[in-house]
Protein backbone atom coordinates (compact mmCIF):
# COMPACT_ATOMS: atom_id res chain seq x y z
CA UNK A 1 0.00 0.00 0.00
CA UNK A 2 2.84 2.41 0.87
CA UNK A 3 4.44 1.90 -2.55
CA UNK A 4 1.11 2.57 -4.27
CA UNK A 5 0.60 5.80 -2.30
CA UNK A 6 4.14 6.97 -3.13
CA UNK A 7 3.57 6.16 -6.79
CA UNK A 8 0.31 8.10 -6.88
CA UNK A 9 1.99 11.04 -5.19
CA UNK A 10 4.76 11.10 -7.78
CA UNK A 11 2.46 11.00 -10.80
CA UNK A 12 0.15 13.60 -9.25
CA UNK A 13 3.10 15.99 -9.01
CA UNK A 14 3.52 16.01 -12.80
CA UNK A 15 3.01 19.51 -14.20
CA UNK A 16 0.04 19.30 -16.53
CA UNK A 17 -0.07 20.93 -19.93
CA UNK A 18 -3.24 22.76 -18.91
CA UNK A 19 -2.61 26.27 -17.57
CA UNK A 20 -4.20 27.52 -14.37
CA UNK A 21 -7.04 29.79 -15.43
CA UNK A 22 -7.88 33.15 -13.88
CA UNK A 23 -9.92 32.55 -10.73
CA UNK A 24 -13.64 33.02 -11.27
CA UNK A 25 -15.82 33.74 -8.26
CA UNK A 26 -19.53 34.35 -8.35
CA UNK A 27 -22.78 34.82 -6.47
CA UNK A 28 -25.81 33.33 -8.20
CA UNK A 29 -29.56 32.94 -8.31
CA UNK A 30 -30.60 29.48 -9.43
CA UNK A 31 -34.06 28.05 -10.10
CA UNK A 32 -32.86 24.91 -8.27
CA UNK A 33 -32.82 26.88 -5.01
CA UNK A 34 -36.58 27.29 -4.85
CA UNK A 35 -39.89 25.43 -4.56
CA UNK A 36 -40.27 21.87 -5.78
CA UNK A 37 -37.25 22.14 -8.09
CA UNK A 38 -34.63 22.25 -5.30
CA UNK A 39 -31.99 19.58 -5.70
CA UNK A 40 -28.48 18.43 -4.84
CA UNK A 41 -26.96 19.92 -7.97
CA UNK A 42 -28.11 23.45 -7.25
CA UNK A 43 -27.05 23.52 -3.61
CA UNK A 44 -23.66 22.00 -4.48
CA UNK A 45 -23.07 24.99 -6.76
CA UNK A 46 -24.00 27.28 -3.87
CA UNK A 47 -21.46 25.49 -1.70
CA UNK A 48 -18.69 25.99 -4.24
CA UNK A 49 -19.48 29.71 -4.33
CA UNK A 50 -19.18 29.88 -0.54
CA UNK A 51 -15.81 28.11 -0.76
CA UNK A 52 -14.72 30.61 -3.41
CA UNK A 53 -15.59 33.61 -1.21
CA UNK A 54 -13.64 32.07 1.67
CA UNK A 55 -10.65 31.50 -0.63
CA UNK A 56 -10.77 35.12 -1.77
CA UNK A 57 -10.56 36.29 1.85
CA UNK A 58 -7.69 33.88 2.54
CA UNK A 59 -5.74 34.94 -0.54
CA UNK A 60 -6.23 38.64 0.19
CA UNK A 61 -4.99 38.25 3.76
CA UNK A 62 -2.12 35.99 2.72
CA UNK A 63 -0.81 38.32 0.02
CA UNK A 64 -0.73 41.23 2.46
CA UNK A 65 0.49 39.63 5.69
CA UNK A 66 1.91 36.13 5.06
CA UNK A 67 5.22 37.27 3.61
CA UNK A 68 7.52 34.53 4.97
CA UNK A 69 7.41 30.74 5.10
CA UNK A 70 6.77 30.81 8.84
CA UNK A 71 3.92 33.30 8.51
CA UNK A 72 2.41 31.30 5.67
CA UNK A 73 2.54 28.14 7.77
CA UNK A 74 0.82 29.91 10.66
CA UNK A 75 -1.74 31.45 8.27
CA UNK A 76 -2.49 28.06 6.75
CA UNK A 77 -2.98 26.40 10.12
CA UNK A 78 -5.20 29.24 11.32
CA UNK A 79 -7.29 28.99 8.18
CA UNK A 80 -7.65 25.24 8.69
CA UNK A 81 -9.44 25.99 11.97
CA UNK A 82 -11.64 28.66 10.39
CA UNK A 83 -12.50 26.73 7.23
CA UNK A 84 -13.16 23.56 9.22
CA UNK A 85 -15.93 25.40 11.08
CA UNK A 86 -17.31 27.07 7.94
CA UNK A 87 -17.04 23.86 5.97
CA UNK A 88 -18.64 21.81 8.72
CA UNK A 89 -21.64 24.15 8.84
CA UNK A 90 -22.30 23.80 5.11
CA UNK A 91 -21.49 20.09 5.16
CA UNK A 92 -24.00 19.36 7.94
CA UNK A 93 -26.78 21.34 6.24
CA UNK A 94 -26.04 19.69 2.87
CA UNK A 95 -25.93 16.33 4.69
CA UNK A 96 -29.39 16.91 6.17
CA UNK A 97 -30.66 18.13 2.82
CA UNK A 98 -29.54 14.78 1.43
CA UNK A 99 -32.07 13.06 3.71
CA UNK A 100 -34.64 15.79 3.08
CA UNK A 101 -34.34 15.60 -0.71
CA UNK A 102 -34.63 11.79 -0.87
CA UNK A 103 -37.75 11.90 1.33
CA UNK A 104 -39.27 14.68 -0.80
CA UNK A 105 -38.54 12.76 -4.00
CA UNK A 106 -40.82 9.91 -2.88
CA UNK A 107 -43.69 12.19 -1.89
CA UNK A 108 -43.15 12.92 1.80
CA UNK A 109 -43.08 16.26 3.63
CA UNK A 110 -39.92 16.12 5.75
CA UNK A 111 -38.85 18.74 8.28
CA UNK A 112 -35.59 19.58 10.00
CA UNK A 113 -35.82 19.12 13.76
CA UNK A 114 -36.05 22.55 15.42
CA UNK A 115 -34.78 24.23 12.25
CA UNK A 116 -36.45 26.15 9.39
CA UNK A 117 -37.14 23.99 6.35
CA UNK A 118 -35.64 26.59 4.02
CA UNK A 119 -32.05 25.61 3.10
CA UNK A 120 -30.72 29.18 3.32
CA UNK A 121 -32.33 29.92 6.69
CA UNK A 122 -31.03 26.62 8.06
CA UNK A 123 -27.53 27.41 6.78
CA UNK A 124 -27.49 30.89 8.31
CA UNK A 125 -28.53 29.47 11.69
CA UNK A 126 -25.96 26.70 11.36
CA UNK A 127 -23.08 29.14 11.00
CA UNK A 128 -23.86 30.21 14.56
CA UNK A 129 -23.26 26.68 15.87
CA UNK A 130 -21.51 24.58 13.23
CA UNK A 131 -20.89 21.53 15.42
CA UNK A 132 -24.38 20.98 16.84
CA UNK A 133 -26.28 17.78 16.06
CA UNK A 134 -29.12 17.89 13.53
CA UNK A 135 -31.92 15.58 12.40
CA UNK A 136 -34.44 15.28 9.58
CA UNK A 137 -37.95 14.09 10.49
CA UNK A 138 -40.81 12.58 8.46
CA UNK A 139 -44.30 11.20 8.95
CA UNK A 140 -45.88 8.79 6.46
CA UNK A 141 -49.29 10.35 7.05
CA UNK A 142 -48.02 13.70 5.73
CA UNK A 143 -47.49 13.29 2.01
CA UNK A 144 -47.11 15.55 -1.00
CA UNK A 145 -48.06 12.74 -3.36
CA UNK A 146 -48.19 8.96 -3.66
CA UNK A 147 -45.59 7.78 -6.19
CA UNK A 148 -46.22 5.25 -8.90
CA UNK A 149 -45.09 1.79 -7.75
CA UNK A 150 -45.51 2.93 -4.16
CA UNK A 151 -44.46 -0.52 -2.88
CA UNK A 152 -40.96 0.09 -4.26
CA UNK A 153 -40.48 2.90 -1.76
CA UNK A 154 -42.64 1.91 1.21
CA UNK A 155 -43.61 -1.24 3.07
CA UNK A 156 -46.77 -0.30 4.90
CA UNK A 157 -46.04 3.00 6.59
CA UNK A 158 -42.25 2.59 6.72
CA UNK A 159 -39.50 2.84 4.16
CA UNK A 160 -38.64 -0.23 2.10
CA UNK A 161 -35.16 -1.66 2.73
CA UNK A 162 -33.92 -0.14 -0.53
CA UNK A 163 -35.09 3.32 0.40
CA UNK A 164 -34.04 2.98 4.02
CA UNK A 165 -30.53 2.61 2.61
CA UNK A 166 -30.91 5.55 0.23
CA UNK A 167 -32.48 7.90 2.79
CA UNK A 168 -30.06 6.94 5.58
CA UNK A 169 -27.05 7.12 3.28
CA UNK A 170 -28.11 10.32 1.53
CA UNK A 171 -26.39 12.64 3.99
CA UNK A 172 -23.01 10.92 3.76
CA UNK A 173 -23.49 10.59 -0.01
CA UNK A 174 -24.06 14.33 -0.29
CA UNK A 175 -20.91 15.08 1.67
CA UNK A 176 -18.87 12.80 -0.59
CA UNK A 177 -20.46 14.31 -3.70
CA UNK A 178 -19.60 17.85 -2.56
CA UNK A 179 -16.00 16.81 -1.96
CA UNK A 180 -15.90 15.58 -5.56
CA UNK A 181 -17.45 18.79 -6.85
CA UNK A 182 -14.81 20.83 -5.02
CA UNK A 183 -11.96 18.77 -6.48
CA UNK A 184 -13.50 19.07 -9.96
CA UNK A 185 -12.41 22.71 -9.76
CA UNK A 186 -8.84 21.47 -10.24
CA UNK A 187 -9.45 19.98 -13.67
CA UNK A 188 -11.23 23.21 -14.65
CA UNK A 189 -8.10 25.20 -13.74
CA UNK A 190 -9.86 26.71 -10.70
CA UNK A 191 -8.35 24.67 -7.88
CA UNK A 192 -7.02 26.53 -4.83
CA UNK A 193 -4.95 25.38 -1.86
CA UNK A 194 -7.59 25.98 0.79
CA UNK A 195 -10.17 23.96 -1.16
CA UNK A 196 -8.41 21.03 0.47
CA UNK A 197 -10.00 21.64 3.86
CA UNK A 198 -13.53 21.44 2.36
CA UNK A 199 -12.53 18.46 0.23
CA UNK A 200 -11.29 16.59 3.28
CA UNK A 201 -14.57 17.01 5.21
CA UNK A 202 -16.52 15.10 2.58
CA UNK A 203 -13.85 12.46 1.99
CA UNK A 204 -13.78 11.62 5.71
CA UNK A 205 -17.52 11.97 6.39
CA UNK A 206 -18.08 8.29 7.18
CA UNK A 207 -14.82 7.96 9.10
CA UNK A 208 -15.90 10.84 11.34
CA UNK A 209 -19.53 9.77 11.68
CA UNK A 210 -20.74 8.47 15.06
CA UNK A 211 -20.46 4.70 15.50
CA UNK A 212 -22.94 4.67 18.41
CA UNK A 213 -24.76 1.39 17.85
CA UNK A 214 -27.40 2.26 20.47
CA UNK A 215 -28.71 5.26 18.54
CA UNK A 216 -31.98 4.61 16.69
CA UNK A 217 -31.30 7.54 14.37
CA UNK A 218 -27.76 6.52 13.43
CA UNK A 219 -27.49 6.48 9.63
CA UNK A 220 -24.75 3.84 9.50
CA UNK A 221 -26.66 1.45 11.80
CA UNK A 222 -29.78 1.83 9.67
CA UNK A 223 -27.84 1.02 6.49
CA UNK A 224 -25.98 -1.95 7.99
CA UNK A 225 -29.30 -3.44 9.17
CA UNK A 226 -31.08 -2.81 5.86
CA UNK A 227 -28.17 -4.29 3.89
CA UNK A 228 -28.29 -7.37 6.13
CA UNK A 229 -32.01 -7.83 5.43
CA UNK A 230 -31.16 -7.75 1.72
CA UNK A 231 -28.48 -10.42 2.23
CA UNK A 232 -25.46 -8.11 1.93
CA UNK A 233 -22.78 -8.53 4.60
CA UNK A 234 -21.72 -4.88 4.78
CA UNK A 235 -20.35 -3.54 8.05
CA UNK A 236 -19.49 -0.08 9.35
CA UNK A 237 -15.85 -1.12 8.91
CA UNK A 238 -16.48 -1.68 5.20
CA UNK A 239 -17.95 1.82 5.01
CA UNK A 240 -14.90 3.29 6.73
CA UNK A 241 -12.67 1.49 4.24
CA UNK A 242 -14.62 2.99 1.34
CA UNK A 243 -13.85 6.49 2.65
CA UNK A 244 -10.19 5.59 3.08
CA UNK A 245 -9.94 4.27 -0.48
CA UNK A 246 -11.59 7.42 -1.84
CA UNK A 247 -8.85 9.50 -0.22
CA UNK A 248 -5.83 7.31 -1.03
CA UNK A 249 -6.74 6.56 -4.64
CA UNK A 250 -7.75 10.08 -5.69
CA UNK A 251 -5.13 12.08 -7.56
CA UNK A 252 -6.67 15.29 -6.19
CA UNK A 253 -5.55 14.32 -2.68
CA UNK A 254 -1.92 14.44 -3.75
CA UNK A 255 -2.40 17.52 -5.90
CA UNK A 256 -3.72 19.32 -2.81
CA UNK A 257 -0.84 18.09 -0.64
CA UNK A 258 1.63 19.38 -3.19
CA UNK A 259 -0.24 22.67 -3.24
CA UNK A 260 0.00 23.00 0.55
CA UNK A 261 3.77 22.59 0.28
CA UNK A 262 3.98 25.05 -2.62
CA UNK A 263 1.97 27.62 -0.69
CA UNK A 264 4.28 27.54 2.32
CA UNK A 265 7.36 27.71 0.08
CA UNK A 266 6.24 30.30 -2.46
CA UNK A 267 2.85 31.75 -1.47
CA UNK A 268 1.14 30.31 -4.56
CA UNK A 269 -2.40 29.02 -3.96
CA UNK A 270 -2.73 27.35 -7.38
CA UNK A 271 -3.33 23.60 -7.51
CA UNK A 272 -1.55 21.86 -10.38
CA UNK A 273 -3.87 19.88 -12.64
CA UNK A 274 -3.08 16.16 -12.25
CA UNK A 275 -2.88 15.21 -15.92
CA UNK A 276 -0.41 13.18 -17.95
CA UNK A 277 -0.35 14.01 -21.67
CA UNK A 278 -3.92 15.29 -21.41
CA UNK A 279 -5.26 12.30 -19.49
CA UNK A 280 -6.78 13.23 -16.13
CA UNK A 281 -5.40 11.08 -13.35
CA UNK A 282 -8.42 9.47 -11.67
CA UNK A 283 -10.36 10.52 -8.61
CA UNK A 284 -12.44 8.05 -6.61
CA UNK A 285 -15.68 8.69 -4.72
CA UNK A 286 -17.56 6.13 -2.61
CA UNK A 287 -21.34 5.97 -2.19
CA UNK A 288 -24.05 3.94 -0.48
CA UNK A 289 -26.54 2.53 -2.98
CA UNK A 290 -29.37 0.03 -3.09
CA UNK A 291 -26.94 -2.59 -4.41
CA UNK A 292 -24.19 -1.92 -1.85
CA UNK A 293 -21.10 0.28 -1.59
CA UNK A 294 -20.18 1.80 -4.93
CA UNK A 295 -17.00 3.42 -6.21
CA UNK A 296 -17.17 6.15 -8.81
CA UNK A 297 -13.93 6.61 -10.75
CA UNK A 298 -13.69 9.92 -12.61
CA UNK A 299 -11.18 10.69 -15.35
CA UNK A 300 -11.13 12.17 -18.82
CA UNK A 301 -9.02 13.53 -21.65
CA UNK A 302 -8.18 17.16 -22.44
CA UNK A 303 -7.42 17.68 -26.13
CA UNK A 304 -6.67 21.39 -25.70
CA UNK A 305 -8.10 24.45 -23.92
CA UNK A 306 -11.29 24.20 -25.99
CA UNK A 307 -12.08 20.48 -25.94
CA UNK A 308 -12.32 18.10 -22.97
CA UNK A 309 -13.89 14.66 -22.67
CA UNK A 310 -14.81 13.67 -19.08
CA UNK A 311 -15.64 10.04 -18.33
CA UNK A 312 -16.70 8.17 -15.21
CA UNK A 313 -17.49 4.61 -14.26
CA UNK A 314 -19.38 3.70 -11.10
CA UNK A 315 -19.46 0.08 -9.93
CA UNK A 316 -20.46 -1.87 -6.84
CA UNK A 317 -17.41 -2.71 -4.77
CA UNK A 318 -19.23 -4.72 -2.09
CA UNK A 319 -22.76 -6.03 -2.26
CA UNK A 320 -24.63 -6.81 -5.47
CA UNK A 321 -23.84 -5.98 -9.09
CA UNK A 322 -24.32 -2.86 -11.15
CA UNK A 323 -22.04 -0.74 -13.30
CA UNK A 324 -22.93 2.68 -14.75
CA UNK A 325 -20.77 4.47 -17.30
CA UNK A 326 -20.96 8.14 -18.22
CA UNK A 327 -19.16 9.93 -21.04
CA UNK A 328 -19.10 13.67 -21.57
CA UNK A 329 -18.03 16.53 -23.78
CA UNK A 330 -16.98 20.04 -22.75
CA UNK A 331 -16.49 22.61 -25.52
CA UNK A 332 -15.48 26.26 -25.17
CA UNK A 333 -16.15 28.67 -28.06
CA UNK A 334 -13.66 31.59 -27.87
CA UNK A 335 -15.25 33.15 -30.95
CA UNK A 336 -18.55 33.46 -29.04
CA UNK A 337 -17.26 35.20 -25.89
CA UNK A 338 -16.14 31.87 -24.36
CA UNK A 339 -19.56 30.24 -24.55
CA UNK A 340 -19.19 26.90 -22.75
CA UNK A 341 -21.26 23.80 -23.48
CA UNK A 342 -21.23 20.53 -21.57
CA UNK A 343 -23.07 17.27 -22.22
CA UNK A 344 -22.92 14.07 -20.13
CA UNK A 345 -24.57 10.86 -21.27
CA UNK A 346 -25.07 7.66 -19.28
CA UNK A 347 -24.36 4.99 -21.90
CA UNK A 348 -25.55 1.98 -19.90
CA UNK A 349 -29.16 0.74 -19.90
CA UNK A 350 -30.10 3.07 -17.02
CA UNK A 351 -30.23 6.05 -19.38
CA UNK A 352 -29.40 9.52 -18.11
CA UNK A 353 -28.54 12.82 -19.76
CA UNK A 354 -27.28 16.21 -18.61
CA UNK A 355 -26.88 19.30 -20.80
CA UNK A 356 -25.47 22.65 -19.70
CA UNK A 357 -24.59 25.98 -21.36
CA UNK A 358 -22.84 29.00 -19.81
CA UNK A 359 -22.74 32.32 -21.65
CA UNK A 360 -21.26 35.68 -20.54
CA UNK A 361 -23.95 38.34 -21.06
CA UNK A 362 -21.94 41.26 -19.66
CA UNK A 363 -18.56 41.95 -18.10
CA UNK A 364 -19.59 40.64 -14.68
CA UNK A 365 -22.55 38.41 -15.51
CA UNK A 366 -23.04 34.89 -16.81
CA UNK A 367 -26.28 33.15 -17.60
CA UNK A 368 -26.50 29.36 -17.45
CA UNK A 369 -29.21 26.97 -18.54
CA UNK A 370 -29.46 23.22 -18.41
CA UNK A 371 -31.52 20.08 -18.78
CA UNK A 372 -31.25 16.92 -16.66
CA UNK A 373 -32.92 13.59 -17.34
CA UNK A 374 -32.48 11.29 -14.35
CA UNK A 375 -33.45 7.66 -13.80
CA UNK A 376 -34.04 6.38 -10.27
CA UNK A 377 -32.69 2.96 -11.28
CA UNK A 378 -29.23 4.38 -12.00
CA UNK A 379 -26.70 4.72 -9.21
CA UNK A 380 -26.49 8.47 -9.67
CA UNK A 381 -30.23 8.85 -10.17
CA UNK A 382 -30.90 7.20 -6.81
CA UNK A 383 -28.96 10.01 -5.14
CA UNK A 384 -30.27 12.95 -7.13
CA UNK A 385 -33.66 12.45 -8.79
CA UNK A 386 -36.05 15.26 -7.84
CA UNK A 387 -39.29 13.28 -7.92
CA UNK A 388 -40.68 9.82 -8.73
CA UNK A 389 -44.26 11.04 -8.72
CA UNK A 390 -44.86 10.06 -12.33
CA UNK A 391 -42.50 7.12 -12.60
CA UNK A 392 -38.82 6.26 -12.41
CA UNK A 393 -37.55 9.17 -14.54
CA UNK A 394 -37.63 12.92 -14.07
CA UNK A 395 -36.86 15.77 -16.47
CA UNK A 396 -35.70 19.12 -15.16
CA UNK A 397 -34.97 22.36 -16.99
CA UNK A 398 -33.12 24.98 -14.95
CA UNK A 399 -31.48 28.38 -15.29
CA UNK A 400 -28.96 30.40 -13.31
CA UNK A 401 -27.79 34.03 -13.25
CA UNK A 402 -24.31 34.63 -11.84
CA UNK A 403 -22.52 37.81 -10.82
CA UNK A 404 -18.75 37.35 -11.28
CA UNK A 405 -16.13 39.19 -9.30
Amino acid sequence: MTKIVKYLFVIACIQASAVQADMQRSISLDTRYFGTETNNHGFAELGKEIVGIHNLAFNTFSEKYATTKTLRGVTLFSDYIISSALGKAFSVVYHEYGHYGRLESIGLKPTYENRPSNFFSFLIEKYGNPYSGEATMWDYSKKRFTPKNNDKYFTGGVLSDDWQILVSGAGLNNEMRFSGDVSDKIIEGQGETTDFFYYLIGKTSTLNYSKDTTSLGNDINAMVNAYARKGYNISSGDMDKSNTYSILFSASTYAYLLSLYDYVQTGSTDVKVPEFYGVQLPDVESYYTIKGISYKVKSGYRLNDEWRFPVSIEFIGKGGNQTDVKIGLVKVFPEYDDLKLRADLAVTKKYGLSLKAIYPIAQHFDISAGYDHENVDSLEGQRNIVSVKNGKTYNQVWSRLSYKF
